[in-house]
């Protein structure tokens, strides 16, 4: 019958908590401030919907086999990634934490003391040495009437929404940081190769001005300009080496290996011709894809959540508390009639004389709050301006590029007539090497274009949120 009573008046706690209310606001999600259409555009980006699956995987449309094994081994292994798992983990552990707030708290207690009375305060001829066994189990609920346990758990919630957001956001920053490091090396060995062939040819130059000269016709001047030349051209090949290095231990570092486990990654293969094109969609829809601003949006639902633990607090707390158990003189005794005991009862907890204090509390939670809105419209803005921003460098440097190419055809055409025009006799050893030297310019300026329009594409799928998949 006690245990009867007990687990009535437990349950009846039960049902007055889950009617109680819950004070405080009730979160809703803030309006997104976007505009209806991006202002910028890039060759071969149209505003048509996104193919959100080719976007988590953006990094596969280059069709590169070496680009797909370091991203995989970035998404793996980069140690910075590991560590916002562990940072998921432990944000999922005080979730659930909060969690089993729900549930009362159930403790199971075991004893035995030996007591010795005072003469003066037991019977004449009694012992005065009494011997007490006890077990019992004790359980305290907070009756959750005014809500704060509920709004705990819902700022526990979104703050291990914002956690795993956040570990997206730094799978978006490391894909595309490690693309973006592959294109520089291989832009880099591309500039390395094309300053190795003019230094071929200008050491072919050289010695031709050397026989010229030998044979009456050239000029210690033509000479001394063809050498300059050549030694300009090589002075350049040690700093791209230099900077090659330096690139491919950034992939080390991003990979999670080691510097001397990233084999055939320093080998020259041309850069693609053509690259792949992105589908933009609408703002709104950036929005809702970009990690980083789910993670805000997260933080600013958490802090919404703990205005009302912060207020609950000015109300009276009450809990449920009861204990069962068996006591007794002996521990035999336990089992025998009679050594059962048990209490049950509500206990309530205010301190109104502690609420000015309260009330300030609940500002600051109010407070925060609000700094959490203007901090989720800045990240919006942000992202808005860096897809802008993503998508005028990529159109601009496509026709940086486009320009280029033209000038690389039109330097080598001019370099080949004024080598033939020098054969000819009818223009001095000075042009053939001007317009070589413009060509070398040329070839270079296209090599790096070539890489810069390659990261710059890389950006905009960063920036449009690609690079982690739900």
């Amino acid at each position: 019958m006690k245990n009867i009573l007990f687990s009535r008046f437990f349950t009846g706690f039960a049902v007055l908590s889950l009617a109680g209310c819950a004070v405080g606001p009730n979160y809703k999600a803030p309006l997104d401030p976007a505009p209806t259409q991006f202002l910028s555009t890039a060759a071969g980006a149209s505003p048509t919907a996104t193919d959100e699956t080719s976007l988590q995987a953006w990094w596969a449309r280059f069709h590169d086999e070496q680009l797909n094994g370091l991203v995989g081994l970035a998404m793996t292994n980069n140690l910075d990634v590991k560590s916002a798992i562990a940072s998921i983990k432990a944000a999922r552990a005080e979730h659930r934490v909060s969690h089993f707030d729900y549930a009362p708290i159930v403790t199971a207690n075991g004893g035995y003391n030996r007591v010795r009375e005072t003469q003066s305060s037991v019977l004449p001829g009694a012992d005065r040495n009494v011997d007490a066994f006890d077990a019992s189990f004790d359980a305290t609920w907070e009756l959750d009437i005014f809500g704060r346990v509920r709004r705990n758990n819902e700022a526990t919630q979104a703050d291990l929404e914002s956690v795993e957001a956040v570990r997206d956001d730094l799978l978006v920053s490391v894909t595309a940081e490690t693309a973006r490091a592959y294109f520089e090396l291989r832009g880099l060995l591309n500039e390395l190769n094309v300053a190795e062939r003019n230094a071929e040819n200008q050491a072919a130059t050289l010695d031709l001005t050397i026989k010229l000269l030998e044979g009456g016709r050239g000029t210690d001047l033509d000479v001394a300009r063809a050498r300059a030349q050549l030694d300009t051209t090589r002075a350049g090949i040690p700093q791209l080496k230099g900077s090659i290095s330096k690139a491919q231990h950034r992939l080390a570092v991003l990979t999670g290996r080691g510097f001397d486990s990233l084999p055939g990654v320093g080998t020259y293969h041309p850069l693609a011709s053509e690259l792949p094109t992105v589908s933009l969609g609408d703002p709104a829809a950036l929005l809702r894809r970009r990690p980083d601003i789910r993670a805000a949006e997260r933080r600013l639902a958490a802090a919404t959540a703990r205005i009302g633990v912060a207020t609950a607090d000015l109300f009276p707390r009450i809990t449920a508390g009861g204990s069962i158990g068996l006591g007794a003189s002996t521990l035999g005794g336990l089992g025998r009639g009679g050594a059962d005991h048990f209490s049950l009862g509500p206990n309530i907890n205010w301190a109104f004389l502690d609420s000015p204090r309260r009330y300030q509390l609940v500002k600051a939670a109010g407070a925060r709050a609000e700094s959490q809105i203007q901090t989720y419209r800045q990240t919006v803005l942000l992202a808005i301006e860096d897809t802008e921003n993503a998508l005028t460098e990529y159109g601009r440097e496509q026709e940086r590029r486009d320009f280029l190419a033209d000038a690389v055809k039109a330097s080598d055409k001019a370099a080949a007539l004024a080598r033939q025009r020098f054969d000819q006799g009818t223009a001095n050893f000075l042009e053939v090497l001007d317009a070589e030297r413009v060509k070398l310019q040329a070839e270079a300026s296209l090599a790096a274009s070539q890489t810069q329009t390659a990261t710059d594409l890389i950006s905009v799928f960063k920036a449009l949120g690609g690079g982690w998949k739900p």
